[in-house]
């Protein structure tokens, strides 16, 4: 699953040495300076979003998500995408973030597991709770447009925005 790795370049490098320290600003500094494709690979296939997402790192990942980054990268070498990271970071922000996104929540790894299952297997129950609750704003806006016969609209679609912020509240 993992992409042959190819050697990085030092900028590269400095991008995933900056995650694992947590360096927001000088991370925010390679990416002023180097207008580049944020979706590289080390030698497991994990990419810079999967890195700070292990991390916990919200701030770095949504910098990264900023810069174009594939929230859906599937080229680790065990399935793991930044949903699964996040999920077992721990931090539910972060995979919120990731989830609100586009990332998919139903995409298995290696093991046949779900982000969801793998935080639940290491005791992060918010997280499991932000996943599993987790509903995308495509399918509320679903029923803000008629269908079929319909003349009207299931739900109008003034209020899609309030409901999809109302019903993602998770306790």
């Amino acid at each position: 699953m993992a992409p042959v790795a190819e050697e990085m370049n030092e900028v590269e490098k400095d991008i995933y040495d900056k995650i694992a320290k947590n360096d927001v600003n000088g991370l925010k500094n390679i990416l002023l300076q180097h207008k580049m494709n944020v979706d590289i690979y080390d030698e497991n296939g994990m990419t810079p979003l999967q890195h700070a997402a292990y991390k916990g790192n919200k701030e770095i990942v949504q910098m990264l998500l900023d810069q174009g980054a594939d929230v859906n990268s599937g080229k680790h070498e065990h399935g793991y995408t930044a949903l699964h990271f996040a999920a077992l970071s721990g931090n539910a922000d972060v995979c919120y973030l990731l989830l609100m996104a586009g990332a998919k929540s139903h995409t298995i790894n290696s093991v046949s597991r779900t982000a969801s299952q793998m935080a639940a297997f290491v005791g992060n129950h918010n997280c499991v709770a932000v996943i599993n609750n987790f509903i995308p704003r495509a399918d509320i806006d679903y029923y803000t447009v008629p269908r079929g016969l319909e003349t009207e609209p299931k739900l109008p679609p003034i209020i899609a925005a309030s409901l999809h912020k109302f019903v993602m509240q998770v306790d």
